[in-house]
């Protein structure tokens, strides 16, 4: 099956806006994406082929992340948090004992030449893109004329449920709780909401959603052993207030309840890291197979330091993208080619200053993925057709590649993201 068969599907078919308002009422039932988010409905197939020559690939660059606190710290946790853009003395304590727990990981990428280019890995139990089951059964049940020759691939829900299931032992023998930070929850419990329904799918648990501050009472109703799916971070942990989490850790500390979901992640998550693989791997600190993954698939990124600011200001503005390093969203994310040379040059000194508006930086390396065409349903109604690069969130649970979403940007050529109004889409697993 190509991609012809699915734009002849929605072009062609009489219930094409029927089919549509489905997908975009699941997608918007899991949290995968907002009421304003125009939906992809032309689904981004991958091919087996690709599948299983990248596996090896990133099966490497996954373990040189973990391995950076080791390969360049010498396990000082501390100093690795620093190195990447945490500099909080509470959050510094934490990681003392930085304990276990699922490092779940959505590689952001593109693909160019048959092979995949990673521009960022992010980590944590709250990834965008996470909940796509719904969507994915919808496209299993569309009628297409030729019949179906392409499947969702294993699902990040359902590999972090496998993952718990080997973890902890089978499912009725525990007992799953989400838990959000009290201040997010109380803005939205929606996204934890959303995250416990999708455990549930998987683990065949009745799954409850709590703010941080309840799990005391929560943990005094359950009889059975207590794991958390935390999708607070270590930075909620680190600037709350009060002790709030003191239950939490105390429960963590003495066995009571069990991690989950590392708080690691958000160090794993910084944009730093990449930038610290790179080093690495210029000192061959890994070893050469590592190396060369970690040279040919991730872009060459830098961190951007007031000593480094005369030799940045000489690389061409319109090959290079500036991040924070520890932003999310797409936020303080600024192209090269979309600046004029003097707000560049701003932009460049304020990275280069720790205390800066955006914190921590990195200059990153433009990737250029192929174009791909696709076919867009707009929350009013309108279709849209787009022939731009995609991006692609693929997820890496326990080591192993699993499916995930797409995003496309509808106008421009910027960075396809949510703080652009990117499409969004599901990802499908192609024979062949």
């Amino acid at each position: 099956m190509d991609l012809d068969c699915w734009f002849d599907f929605f072009e062609l078919s009489e219930e094409a806006e029927l089919h549509a308002s489905d997908l975009r009422h699941a997608g918007l039932n899991a949290r995968l994406f907002w009421p304003n988010t125009p939906i992809q409905v032309t689904p981004c197939l991958v091919y087996e082929s690709m599948i299983a020559r990248q596996s090896e690939t990133y099966s490497l660059l996954f373990d040189a992340l973990l391995q950076l606190p080791d390969v360049l710290f010498d396990g000082d946790y501390p100093k690795f948090a620093e190195a990447v853009g945490f500099c909080s003395a509470s959050l510094s304590d934490l990681l003392t004992e930085p304990g276990d727990g699922l490092l779940p990981c959505r590689w952001d990428l593109c693909q160019r030449d048959s092979q995949w280019f990673a521009f960022e890995a992010n980590f944590g139990g709250a990834l965008g893109g996470l909940p796509t089951d719904e969507m994915q059964a919808l496209y299993d049940a569309l009628p297409l004329p030729d019949g179906q020759f392409c499947d969702s691939w294993a699902s990040a829900g359902q590999s972090i449920a496998q993952s718990f299931v080997r973890r902890f032992g089978a499912a009725d023998k525990w007992q799953l709780v989400v838990v959000d930070d009290a201040n997010a929850y109380q803005d939205s419990p929606l996204t934890a909401k959303s995250a416990a329904r999708l455990m549930s799918r998987h683990l065949g648990q009745d799954i409850e959603a709590i703010a941080h501050t309840d799990l005391d009472e929560f943990a005094k109703t359950v009889t059975k052993p207590l794991v958390a799916f935390e999708l607070f971070t270590l930075s909620d942990i680190a600037k709350a207030a009060d002790d709030s989490y003191g239950p939490y850790l105390s429960r963590c500390a003495d066995g009571t309840l069990q991690r989950g979901i590392s708080l690691l992640c958000d160090l794993y998550m910084s944009k730093a890291c990449l930038a610290l693989l790179h080093e690495a791997a210029d000192r061959k600190l890994y070893d050469p197979f590592t190396c060369a993954a970690i040279h040919s698939a991730i872009p060459k990124t830098v961190v951007v330091s007031a000593d480094k600011l005369t030799d940045l200001r000489q690389l061409p503005k319109d090959r290079y993208v500036l991040k924070s390093a520890i932003g999310y969203g797409g936020n303080a994310v600024f192209c090269g080619w979309e600046q004029p040379s003097d707000r560049w040059a701003e932009l460049l000194q304020d990275a280069g200053n720790l205390s800066g508006q955006n914190g921590l930086c990195v200059l990153q390396h433009r990737v250029e993925g192929e174009r791909a065409p696709s076919l867009s349903f707009m929350p009013d109604g309108i279709w849209i057709e787009s022939d731009a690069p995609q991006v692609l969130g693929i997820f890496q649970i326990d080591g192993q590649l699993c499916g995930g979403a797409v995003r496309q940007a509808i106008t421009g050529d910027g960075v396809a993201n949510a703080a652009r109004r990117a499409s969004i889409g599901v990802i499908r697993r192609v024979s062949g």
